[in-house]
């Protein structure tokens, strides 16, 4: 799903994610206030909330801090 599909289905701002390293993706999440993303994969700090369909993880901003430094 694209961004603007989940935007038009769930009636919420989106962002779409740059393909870059992670230290980038966080600083791009912290300045637009992204509390929920959608992701293929498992990574420390995401909480899966909902795998029925599409992936959601809700962000933990302390454990990426810890994880990655940033």
């Amino acid at each position: 799903a694209e961004p603007w599909d989940i935007h038009s289905y769930s009636d919420r701002k989106t962002v779409h994610m740059p393909y870059d390293s992670v230290e980038r993706i966080l600083l791009v999440m912290r300045t637009y206030g992204i509390a929920h993303v959608t992701y293929n994969g498992q990574v420390g700090g995401f909480e899966l909330i909902n795998e029925e369909g599409l992936r959601v993880y809700r962000v933990h901003y302390d454990l990426l801090t810890d994880l990655y430094n940033s």
